[in-house]
Protein backbone atom coordinates (compact mmCIF):
# COMPACT_ATOMS: atom_id res chain seq x y z
CA UNK A 1 0.00 0.00 0.00
CA UNK A 2 1.37 3.62 -0.73
CA UNK A 3 1.27 6.42 1.36
CA UNK A 4 -0.84 7.96 -0.97
CA UNK A 5 -3.35 5.63 -0.81
CA UNK A 6 -2.51 5.17 2.63
CA UNK A 7 -3.60 9.40 2.70
CA UNK A 8 -6.59 9.42 0.24
CA UNK A 9 -7.76 6.52 1.85
CA UNK A 10 -7.80 7.42 5.37
CA UNK A 11 -10.16 11.18 4.01
CA UNK A 12 -12.15 8.98 2.07
CA UNK A 13 -13.20 7.37 5.32
CA UNK A 14 -13.30 10.17 7.44
CA UNK A 15 -15.99 11.96 4.15
CA UNK A 16 -17.63 8.75 4.41
CA UNK A 17 -18.38 8.29 8.01
CA UNK A 18 -19.24 12.15 8.68
CA UNK A 19 -21.51 11.20 5.45
CA UNK A 20 -23.22 7.87 7.18
CA UNK A 21 -23.28 9.90 10.85
CA UNK A 22 -25.56 12.68 9.41
CA UNK A 23 -27.97 10.56 7.11
CA UNK A 24 -28.20 8.01 10.51
CA UNK A 25 -28.96 11.28 12.88
CA UNK A 26 -31.39 12.58 9.97
CA UNK A 27 -33.48 8.91 9.85
CA UNK A 28 -33.47 8.52 13.09
CA UNK A 29 -35.05 11.65 13.81
CA UNK A 30 -37.76 10.75 11.06
CA UNK A 31 -37.59 7.70 12.77
CA UNK A 32 -38.24 9.18 16.29
CA UNK A 33 -41.90 11.23 14.91
CA UNK A 34 -43.41 8.05 12.55
CA UNK A 35 -42.15 5.62 16.41
CA UNK A 36 -42.86 8.10 19.29
CA UNK A 37 -39.50 7.18 20.16
CA UNK A 38 -36.69 9.24 20.95
CA UNK A 39 -33.92 9.57 18.52
CA UNK A 40 -31.24 7.72 20.41
CA UNK A 41 -33.50 5.03 20.06
CA UNK A 42 -33.87 4.84 16.91
CA UNK A 43 -30.01 5.40 15.99
CA UNK A 44 -29.25 2.00 16.07
CA UNK A 45 -32.20 1.12 13.73
CA UNK A 46 -31.30 4.08 11.33
CA UNK A 47 -27.79 2.68 10.96
CA UNK A 48 -29.01 -1.19 10.14
CA UNK A 49 -31.03 0.28 7.34
CA UNK A 50 -28.09 2.64 6.15
CA UNK A 51 -26.13 -0.81 6.52
CA UNK A 52 -28.69 -2.82 4.67
CA UNK A 53 -29.12 -0.28 1.95
CA UNK A 54 -25.33 -0.26 1.20
CA UNK A 55 -25.13 -3.81 1.24
CA UNK A 56 -27.71 -4.38 -1.36
CA UNK A 57 -26.56 -1.47 -3.19
CA UNK A 58 -22.71 -2.45 -3.32
CA UNK A 59 -24.03 -5.91 -4.33
CA UNK A 60 -26.23 -4.69 -7.06
CA UNK A 61 -23.86 -2.87 -8.56
CA UNK A 62 -21.43 -5.42 -8.43
CA UNK A 63 -23.23 -7.41 -10.16
CA UNK A 64 -24.24 -4.85 -13.08
CA UNK A 65 -20.10 -3.91 -12.89
CA UNK A 66 -19.20 -7.54 -13.81
CA UNK A 67 -21.94 -8.01 -16.62
CA UNK A 68 -20.74 -4.57 -18.55
CA UNK A 69 -17.29 -4.50 -17.23
CA UNK A 70 -16.45 -5.98 -20.71
CA UNK A 71 -12.83 -7.76 -21.26
CA UNK A 72 -9.99 -7.74 -18.86
CA UNK A 73 -7.16 -5.18 -21.06
CA UNK A 74 -5.27 -5.34 -18.06
CA UNK A 75 -5.04 -6.96 -14.72
CA UNK A 76 -3.00 -5.05 -12.06
CA UNK A 77 -3.35 -7.87 -9.22
CA UNK A 78 -5.20 -7.84 -5.59
CA UNK A 79 -5.66 -4.97 -3.83
CA UNK A 80 -2.06 -4.53 -2.04
CA UNK A 81 -3.54 -5.48 1.75
CA UNK A 82 -5.86 -8.46 0.65
CA UNK A 83 -4.00 -10.71 3.01
CA UNK A 84 -5.65 -8.49 6.27
CA UNK A 85 -8.62 -8.88 4.47
CA UNK A 86 -8.82 -12.57 4.33
CA UNK A 87 -6.93 -12.71 8.35
CA UNK A 88 -9.85 -10.43 9.57
CA UNK A 89 -12.76 -12.30 7.91
CA UNK A 90 -11.48 -15.35 8.97
CA UNK A 91 -11.59 -14.07 12.74
CA UNK A 92 -14.76 -13.34 12.32
CA UNK A 93 -16.13 -16.25 11.14
CA UNK A 94 -14.11 -18.27 14.29
CA UNK A 95 -15.76 -15.23 16.54
CA UNK A 96 -19.31 -16.18 14.74
CA UNK A 97 -19.18 -19.62 15.28
CA UNK A 98 -18.24 -19.00 18.62
CA UNK A 99 -20.90 -17.05 19.54
CA UNK A 100 -23.48 -19.70 18.10
CA UNK A 101 -25.03 -19.60 21.45
CA UNK A 102 -25.33 -15.93 21.79
CA UNK A 103 -28.26 -13.47 20.15
CA UNK A 104 -29.11 -14.62 16.42
CA UNK A 105 -28.85 -10.57 15.50
CA UNK A 106 -25.04 -10.57 16.48
CA UNK A 107 -24.01 -14.03 14.98
CA UNK A 108 -26.06 -12.67 11.60
CA UNK A 109 -23.54 -9.24 11.85
CA UNK A 110 -20.70 -11.04 12.42
CA UNK A 111 -21.16 -13.81 9.57
CA UNK A 112 -22.32 -10.83 6.76
CA UNK A 113 -19.44 -8.72 8.55
CA UNK A 114 -17.25 -11.93 8.09
CA UNK A 115 -18.44 -12.53 4.36
CA UNK A 116 -17.90 -8.88 3.34
CA UNK A 117 -14.47 -8.79 4.38
CA UNK A 118 -13.51 -12.69 2.56
CA UNK A 119 -15.56 -10.91 -0.62
CA UNK A 120 -12.76 -7.99 -0.12
CA UNK A 121 -9.77 -10.25 -0.40
CA UNK A 122 -10.47 -11.76 -3.52
CA UNK A 123 -10.81 -7.57 -5.33
CA UNK A 124 -8.69 -6.86 -8.03
CA UNK A 125 -7.50 -4.15 -9.66
CA UNK A 126 -8.35 -4.04 -13.79
CA UNK A 127 -8.25 -2.15 -16.98
CA UNK A 128 -11.23 -3.38 -18.64
CA UNK A 129 -12.88 -2.22 -21.98
CA UNK A 130 -15.63 -0.01 -20.58
CA UNK A 131 -14.04 1.32 -17.36
CA UNK A 132 -11.45 0.41 -14.26
CA UNK A 133 -12.48 -2.46 -11.78
CA UNK A 134 -11.39 -1.32 -8.86
CA UNK A 135 -10.93 -4.46 -6.87
CA UNK A 136 -14.58 -4.73 -5.98
CA UNK A 137 -16.21 -2.30 -8.88
CA UNK A 138 -16.62 -0.85 -12.17
CA UNK A 139 -15.89 2.86 -12.68
CA UNK A 140 -16.95 3.50 -16.25
CA UNK A 141 -15.04 5.68 -18.23
CA UNK A 142 -18.00 8.22 -18.28
CA UNK A 143 -17.81 8.88 -14.81
CA UNK A 144 -14.33 9.46 -14.83
CA UNK A 145 -14.02 13.42 -14.11
CA UNK A 146 -10.25 13.45 -14.59
CA UNK A 147 -6.80 11.85 -13.47
CA UNK A 148 -3.67 11.98 -12.45
CA UNK A 149 -0.59 10.27 -10.83
CA UNK A 150 1.52 10.29 -7.45
CA UNK A 151 4.94 10.13 -7.24
CA UNK A 152 4.67 6.74 -5.76
CA UNK A 153 3.00 5.28 -8.62
CA UNK A 154 -0.85 5.73 -7.23
CA UNK A 155 -3.26 6.52 -9.82
CA UNK A 156 -5.92 9.25 -8.17
CA UNK A 157 -9.53 9.37 -9.75
CA UNK A 158 -11.66 12.07 -9.43
CA UNK A 159 -15.20 10.69 -10.32
CA UNK A 160 -18.19 12.80 -11.15
CA UNK A 161 -20.97 13.02 -8.60
CA UNK A 162 -21.52 14.50 -5.24
CA UNK A 163 -18.80 12.90 -2.98
CA UNK A 164 -15.81 14.31 -5.98
CA UNK A 165 -17.04 18.00 -4.44
CA UNK A 166 -16.52 16.48 -0.81
CA UNK A 167 -12.97 15.83 -2.03
CA UNK A 168 -12.90 11.99 -1.89
CA UNK A 169 -10.75 10.33 -4.61
CA UNK A 170 -10.14 6.98 -5.82
CA UNK A 171 -6.08 5.93 -4.75
CA UNK A 172 -5.32 3.04 -6.66
CA UNK A 173 -1.42 1.59 -6.59
CA UNK A 174 -0.21 0.45 -9.51
CA UNK A 175 3.09 -1.33 -9.36
CA UNK A 176 5.89 0.79 -11.17
CA UNK A 177 6.16 -1.87 -14.02
CA UNK A 178 3.02 -1.42 -14.68
CA UNK A 179 2.25 2.31 -14.67
CA UNK A 180 3.02 2.86 -18.41
CA UNK A 181 1.10 0.34 -19.40
CA UNK A 182 -2.16 1.63 -16.86
CA UNK A 183 -1.27 5.19 -18.24
CA UNK A 184 -1.39 3.95 -22.07
CA UNK A 185 -4.79 2.45 -21.82
CA UNK A 186 -6.18 5.71 -20.24
CA UNK A 187 -5.20 7.64 -22.84
CA UNK A 188 -6.49 5.78 -24.70
CA UNK A 189 -10.50 4.40 -23.60
CA UNK A 190 -10.94 7.79 -21.01
CA UNK A 191 -12.31 10.49 -22.15
CA UNK A 192 -11.50 12.56 -18.80
CA UNK A 193 -8.19 14.53 -19.07
CA UNK A 194 -5.42 14.04 -17.33
CA UNK A 195 -5.61 16.60 -14.01
CA UNK A 196 -2.69 19.42 -14.68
Amino acid sequence: MTSTALGQGARNALICGAVVVVVSFALAAALSLILGRTIAGCWRLSFAWIWAATFVTCTATWLYGRKVAGKVLLDCGAHPTWWLFLATGLLMAVNGISRGAGSSSKVLETVASSVTFLFFATGRLQVRENGIWGYWGLLRWSKVESYDWAIDSTLLIKRKGFFSALGFRGALPVRPKQKQAVDDLLIKFCPAPQAV
